[in-house]
């Protein structure tokens, strides 16, 4: 998962959307709605026998699923920055942003934009404007140094901060921490910092499923004072 960083904004889209989904249901209905309208509105583009008016229905249903989707995904930004400010290790702390959202969020203006682009969308066989061109902009606190420059240990440091912020965020809507499942989480982070994530997750109160190739004696020494029982698989 860590080459989310190093891949197209759409992995980065989709990550972050994930998040969304858990913190707002809804939100994915309204990305397959959008979807829909957004491939419908490309048909109808490039059907020279097609009446404006069909195309303009189609982009009025868009814009209003642009608005509900890039609303959900500001909110799950802040709340997930809230939620990171809470995080005690500095390495876990990474600096989140949206990059691309459309501004003003306006439906007039939403309107306009898609207008205006309908001959180069037409000419090029895809939609050059829409929430689907947001990208997700991850920065290492520690290292002032952007996710994809990073160590694949900073990467994984940088996800781990992702599924952390979640987590306490769920825990402070719903009144319970989720359930979690963890595959390596330990991997690649030395000692020190083992310890720290530790920690966090301790901080979580929740319960948690950890895979690792460690053995018995090595992991357990990360978790003094955690309630655990080991299975061997």
């Amino acid at each position: 998962m860590e080459n989310i960083f190093l891949g197209p904004a759409s992995s980065r889209r989709k990550f972050f959307d994930r998040i969304c989904y858990n913190l707002f249901p809804e939100h994915a209905k309204n990305i397959v709605r959008y979807e829909y309208y957004l491939k419908s509105r490309l048909k109808l583009l490039q059907n020279e026998y097609v009446g404006v008016d069909w195309i303009e229905s189609v982009e009025e249903n868009l814009a209003k699923f642009t608005i509900l989707i890039q609303e959900s995904r500001e909110r799950t930004l802040d709340i997930l920055k809230e939620q990171v400010k809470n995080i005690s290790s500095k390495f876990l702390k990474p600096d989140i942003e949206l990059i691309n959202l459309i501004k003003p969020l306006d439906n007039e203006f939403i309107l306009r934009s898609f207008n205006q682009f309908r001959t180069l969308d037409e000419k090029s066989g895809r939609s050059n404007f829409g929430v689907h061109k947001t990208d997700l902009s991850v920065v290492s606190r520690n290292k002032g140094q952007k996710a994809g420059l990073c160590s694949t240990g900073e990467q994984k440091a940088l996800l781990t901060s992702f599924f952390l912020a979640q987590a306490s965020a769920i825990k402070t809507i719903n009144g319970m921490a989720p359930l979690m499942l963890m595959d390596e989480i330990l991997a690649y982070f030395d000692p020190v910092k083992q310890v720290d994530v530790i920690n966090e997750l301790r901080n979580l109160s929740a319960q948690i499923w950890i895979t690792t190739t460690k053995s018995k004696n090595d992991f357990f020494k990360f978790l003094d004072n955690i309630r655990c029982s080991w299975l061997d698989l």
